[in-house]
Protein backbone atom coordinates (compact mmCIF):
# COMPACT_ATOMS: atom_id res chain seq x y z
CA UNK A 1 0.00 0.00 0.00
CA UNK A 2 2.85 2.40 0.78
CA UNK A 3 4.54 3.66 -2.39
CA UNK A 4 7.60 4.70 -0.35
CA UNK A 5 8.28 1.20 1.05
CA UNK A 6 12.04 0.70 0.41
CA UNK A 7 12.03 -3.07 -0.15
CA UNK A 8 10.62 -5.35 -2.82
CA UNK A 9 7.26 -6.88 -1.99
CA UNK A 10 5.60 -10.01 -3.31
CA UNK A 11 2.84 -9.70 -5.86
CA UNK A 12 -0.42 -8.76 -4.18
CA UNK A 13 -3.09 -11.43 -4.05
CA UNK A 14 -6.66 -11.24 -2.88
CA UNK A 15 -7.25 -13.10 0.35
CA UNK A 16 -10.96 -13.76 0.45
CA UNK A 17 -12.44 -14.51 3.86
CA UNK A 18 -15.84 -15.10 5.37
CA UNK A 19 -14.84 -13.99 8.88
CA UNK A 20 -17.15 -11.40 10.45
CA UNK A 21 -15.15 -8.18 10.22
CA UNK A 22 -15.94 -4.56 10.80
CA UNK A 23 -14.26 -1.65 9.04
CA UNK A 24 -14.76 1.73 10.68
CA UNK A 25 -13.31 4.64 8.71
CA UNK A 26 -14.53 8.20 8.63
CA UNK A 27 -15.43 10.02 5.44
CA UNK A 28 -12.03 11.73 5.40
CA UNK A 29 -9.83 9.17 7.15
CA UNK A 30 -6.15 9.45 6.24
CA UNK A 31 -5.19 6.25 8.10
CA UNK A 32 -7.95 4.00 6.75
CA UNK A 33 -9.03 5.62 3.45
CA UNK A 34 -12.56 5.13 2.22
CA UNK A 35 -11.35 3.57 -1.03
CA UNK A 36 -9.35 0.94 0.87
CA UNK A 37 -12.17 0.01 3.22
CA UNK A 38 -14.70 -0.17 0.39
CA UNK A 39 -12.37 -2.59 -1.42
CA UNK A 40 -11.73 -4.59 1.77
CA UNK A 41 -15.46 -5.04 2.39
CA UNK A 42 -15.82 -6.49 -1.10
CA UNK A 43 -13.13 -9.08 -0.29
CA UNK A 44 -14.72 -10.17 2.99
CA UNK A 45 -18.32 -11.11 2.28
CA UNK A 46 -19.32 -11.22 5.96
CA UNK A 47 -17.98 -7.78 6.84
CA UNK A 48 -19.74 -4.58 7.79
CA UNK A 49 -18.69 -1.06 6.88
CA UNK A 50 -19.37 1.56 9.54
CA UNK A 51 -18.66 5.05 8.19
CA UNK A 52 -18.34 7.90 10.66
CA UNK A 53 -19.34 11.15 9.00
CA UNK A 54 -16.58 13.60 9.67
CA UNK A 55 -12.84 13.34 9.52
CA UNK A 56 -9.84 11.76 11.17
CA UNK A 57 -9.38 8.21 12.35
CA UNK A 58 -10.33 7.44 15.94
CA UNK A 59 -13.61 5.72 16.84
CA UNK A 60 -12.70 4.55 20.34
CA UNK A 61 -10.24 5.42 23.12
CA UNK A 62 -10.32 9.20 22.77
CA UNK A 63 -13.96 9.88 21.90
CA UNK A 64 -16.62 10.46 24.55
CA UNK A 65 -18.32 7.30 25.79
CA UNK A 66 -21.74 6.75 24.32
CA UNK A 67 -21.15 8.32 20.91
CA UNK A 68 -22.49 6.20 18.01
CA UNK A 69 -19.10 5.01 16.74
CA UNK A 70 -17.84 4.18 20.23
CA UNK A 71 -20.96 2.19 21.07
CA UNK A 72 -20.86 0.23 17.79
CA UNK A 73 -17.12 -0.50 18.02
CA UNK A 74 -17.30 -1.56 21.66
CA UNK A 75 -20.34 -3.75 21.01
CA UNK A 76 -18.63 -5.51 18.09
CA UNK A 77 -15.39 -6.07 20.00
CA UNK A 78 -17.16 -7.45 23.07
CA UNK A 79 -19.99 -9.45 21.46
CA UNK A 80 -19.13 -9.92 17.78
CA UNK A 81 -22.53 -8.47 16.81
CA UNK A 82 -23.03 -5.61 14.40
CA UNK A 83 -26.14 -3.46 14.10
CA UNK A 84 -28.36 -3.50 11.03
CA UNK A 85 -27.76 -1.05 8.22
CA UNK A 86 -28.71 2.57 8.76
CA UNK A 87 -27.70 6.04 7.68
CA UNK A 88 -28.03 9.34 9.50
CA UNK A 89 -26.09 12.54 10.09
CA UNK A 90 -23.41 10.89 12.23
CA UNK A 91 -22.96 7.38 10.87
CA UNK A 92 -23.75 5.05 7.97
CA UNK A 93 -23.74 1.28 8.45
CA UNK A 94 -23.57 -0.97 5.40
CA UNK A 95 -24.06 -4.62 6.25
CA UNK A 96 -22.76 -7.70 4.44
CA UNK A 97 -23.62 -7.61 0.74
CA UNK A 98 -24.55 -3.93 0.91
CA UNK A 99 -23.43 -1.21 -1.49
CA UNK A 100 -21.63 1.99 -0.61
CA UNK A 101 -22.91 5.08 -2.34
CA UNK A 102 -20.84 8.15 -3.21
CA UNK A 103 -18.59 9.70 -0.58
CA UNK A 104 -20.19 12.76 0.97
CA UNK A 105 -18.62 16.18 0.52
CA UNK A 106 -16.70 17.83 3.35
CA UNK A 107 -19.41 20.48 3.72
CA UNK A 108 -22.24 17.94 3.72
CA UNK A 109 -21.36 16.25 7.02
CA UNK A 110 -20.46 17.51 10.49
CA UNK A 111 -16.74 17.67 11.26
CA UNK A 112 -14.66 18.55 14.27
CA UNK A 113 -15.45 17.71 17.88
CA UNK A 114 -19.19 17.44 17.19
CA UNK A 115 -18.43 14.55 14.80
CA UNK A 116 -16.21 12.76 17.34
CA UNK A 117 -13.07 13.85 15.47
CA UNK A 118 -9.85 13.55 17.42
CA UNK A 119 -6.24 14.04 16.50
CA UNK A 120 -2.95 13.06 18.08
CA UNK A 121 -1.21 16.09 16.57
CA UNK A 122 -3.62 18.96 17.19
CA UNK A 123 -6.44 20.06 19.45
CA UNK A 124 -9.85 19.84 17.79
CA UNK A 125 -12.51 22.01 19.38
Amino acid sequence: MCSAWPNPVPEQVTLLTNLPLTWMPSDFDLNLPTELTTFAVQQASNSTLVIRHGGDHTSTLFVPAGTPAEVIATNFLTTGKMPCGKSDEQITIIGPGGFRGPVLGAYDVPTGAVAEDTSSVEDIV
